[in-house]
C-alpha cells in the first residue's frame, strides 16, 4: 500500500485560492480555458441600424451584419483581456471586461493590429498585428494580457529522508499558470500566476525510484498524491508533503517512440506526464544522436486524470540558436508514436547586425507552408511587437495610433516561429487559440491545449532601427 499525505498550512491570514507559472521572455510567453469571474460590457462600436423590427429592437442591415466583425482576445491560458486597444482600417474601439470587441463595416480582407500595456514593476508592452483576417468572429490569442502575480512558496517534504535513488516532482498549477519542482527536503520557492489576485490551484505529486540500468529514467512509480493550494499574490504560501511507507508499485505502462528527420547533430526524447487539471510532470530527458532511429521506451504510471506526452526536442530555446519539438499526447501502452521533425524556416533579410532598419524594409525568411510569428524585440525596454501571418514575409508594423514607437538608434532582435499545422490566419484565429503548449516554456508543456502537434523558432538576428 502506498501512503501519504499531502496538506496546505495556514498561511497567516491568506484567504483562499491560486497559483501557477509565468511565461518567459518577450519572444513568447508559458501558453485557453476557464475564465475568472467577469462583468458584461458592450463592445463597441456598433454598426448603423435600420429601422425597429418586429420585436421593437433596431434591426441591421443584412450587408452591415455580414461586413460587421464580432471578436475576443484571450491569452496564453485562455483568460479574457479588457482594456486592450485595438485598430482596424482607420477605426479604433477597446475590448470589454470578456475581452470582446466590435468594428462595423469591415472590408472582406483586413488587418487588425493591437496594443496592450501590463503594468508592475517595469510595464510590459506588446504589440500585435494579424494580417489577412477575413472571417468574421475572431479569436485573438496573445501571449500575456494580465498582471502578473506571485506569492513566495515553501515546500516541505518528509519521509524520504536517505533513501537513494528516489526522485520526485511537484506540479502546481491550472487554468491560470502552472510550474514543476523537483523533489527537496525544504525547499524556497515561488509559485506565479497571470489572473486574478488569489485563486485555488491543483497540486500533483509523483515519486519513483529511478531504472537500475539508466538512472536518468523511471524504473518503479512508488507514490503518487494530489491536492488544492491556496496562493494569494504577494502572501507566503506553504505546501508539506508526507511520503510513509511501505510504498508499494503503481501500475505503470510503456511506450515506444521513434523520432525521424532529426535536425542537427542531436536532440533530446522526452516524456512527461500532463494532467487534465493543468500542471505537468517531467518523467526522462534523454540525449539522441540525430543517427538514432532506434526506438525509446517511456514508462509512465497509470492515472485516471492524467495523459502522457513524448517529446522529441531540437535546440536550447536560446535566441542564439533554433528550436523545434514535436510532440504526441493522451498515448496508452498500445500505442507507438513517430515523431517527425518537419522543415523550419531559415531568416534571409535583413542580414544580422544590420543598420538603418526602417519600416518601409522587407524581412523575409523561406516558405516552409506554415503560418508565422514574426516577434520584434526591444533590447533596451520591455517591448515586443507580434506580426501574426501566413506570407514568409513582412515589416515592421506602424502602431503609433496605438501608443507603440520604435525609438530611432534602437536596437531590436527578429525571430520566426510557428504554432503547428494552421495554413491560414483565419485557422489561426479560431478556437481554443493557436498559441502551443511548449511556447510558454521551451523544455514543458503548460496551458490548457492538449494533443500532439510542433512548434519551432529560428535563431534571432539583431538590427537598429532609424
Amino acid at each position: 500500500m502506498t501512503s501519504s499525505c499531502l496538506t496546505e498550512r495556514e498561511s497567516h491570514g491568506a484567504p483562499e485560492l491560486s497559483a501557477d507559472a509565468p511565461r518567459p521572455s518577450a519572444t513568447n510567453g508559458p501558453d485557453t480555458v476557464n475564465h475568472s469571474q467577469r462583468e458584461t460590457l458592450s463592445a463597441s462600436p456598433e454598426p448603423a441600424t435600420s429601422e425597429p423590427g418586429p420585436s421593437g429592437a433596431p434591426e441591421a442591415d443584412a450587408s452591415q451584419v455580414r461586413r460587421r466583425v464580432n471578436g475576443t482576445i484571450i491569452d496564453f491560458w485562455g483568460h479574457p483581456v479588457p482594456n486592450v486597444r485595438l485598430a482596424l482600417a482607420g477605426a479604433e474601439t477597446t475590448s470589454n471586461a470578456e475581452g470582446a470587441f466590435a468594428f462595423a463595416d469591415v472590408p472582406e480582407l483586413y488587418d487588425i493590429s493591437l496594443s496592450v500595456r501590463i503594468a508592475g514593476d517595469s510595464t510590459e508592452v506588446y504589440g500585435y498585428r494579424f494580417v489577412g483576417l477575413t472571417r468574421r468572429d475572431p479569436l485573438l490569442q496573445i501571449f500575456k494580457g494580465l498582471p502578473q502575480r506571485t506569492a513566495p512558496l515553501q515546500i516541505s517534504v518528509t519521509g524520504v529522508e536517505g533513501q537513494e535513488g528516489l526522485v520526485g516532482e511537484i506540479a502546481l498549477g491550472g487554468q491560470h499558470g502552472q510550474r514543476s519542482y523537483a523533489l527537496s527536503a525544504n525547499a524556497a520557492e515561488s509559485a506565479g500566476w497571470r489572473g486574478p489576485s488569489t485563486h485555488e490551484s491543483p497540486i500533483r505529486f509523483l515519486l519513483w525510484e529511478t531504472s537500475p540500468d539508466d538512472r536518468r529514467i523511471p524504473g518503479t512509480f512508488l507514490s503518487y498524491q494530489r491536492s488544492t493550494l491556496s496562493l494569494t499574490d504577494a502572501v507566503p504560501a506553504y505546501l508539506d508533503v508526507a511520503v510513509s511507507g511501505p510504498l508499494a508499485p503503481l501500475p505503470a505502462i510503456r511506450i515506444n517512440t521513434t523520432t525521424e528527420r532529426a535536425p542537427g547533430e542531436s536532440h533530446i526524447a522526452s516524456s512527461y506526464l500532463r494532467f487534465e487539471a493543468g500542471p505537468a510532470i517531467g518523467l526522462s530527458q534523454l540525449p539522441r544522436s540525430s543517427s538514432d532511429n532506434a526506438p525509446f521506451e517511456t514508462v509512465a504510471p497509470m492515472l485516471d486524470d492524467a495523459s502522457v506526452t513524448v517529446a522529441a526536442i531540437s535546440g536550447n530555446g536560446t535566441n542564439e540558436s533554433p528550436f523545434s519539438v514535436v510532440y504526441a499526447n493522451r498515448l496508452d501502452a498500445a500505442t507507438s508514436a513517430t515523431l517527425v521533425f518537419g522543415e523550419t524556416s531559415e531568416l534571409l533579410a535583413p542580414a544580422d547586425q544590420a543598420n538603418s532598419v526602417g519600416k518601409e524594409d522587407e524581412f523575409t525568411w523561406t516558405d516552409t507552408g506554415d503560418t508565422y510569428i514574426v516577434a520584434f524585440e526591444d533590447l533596451e525596454v520591455y517591448q515586443t511587437v507580434y506580426v501574426i501571418t501566413a506570407q514568409p514575409k513582412t515589416s515592421i508594423p506602424d502602431l503609433e495610433s496605438l501608443g507603440i514607437y520604435y525609438p530611432h538608434g534602437g536596437t531590436y532582435r527578429w525571430s520566426v516561429e510557428s504554432h503547428g499545422p494552421a495554413r491560414s490566419v483565419d485557422e489561426l484565429c479560431s478556437p481554443p487559440g493557436y498559441l502551443d503548449p511548449f511556447s510558454a516554456d521551451f523544455n514543458y508543456p503548460m496551458g490548457p491545449r492538449l494533443g500532439a502537434g510542433r512548434f519551432w523558432r529560428t535563431a534571432g538576428r539583431l538590427f537598429t532601427f532609424q
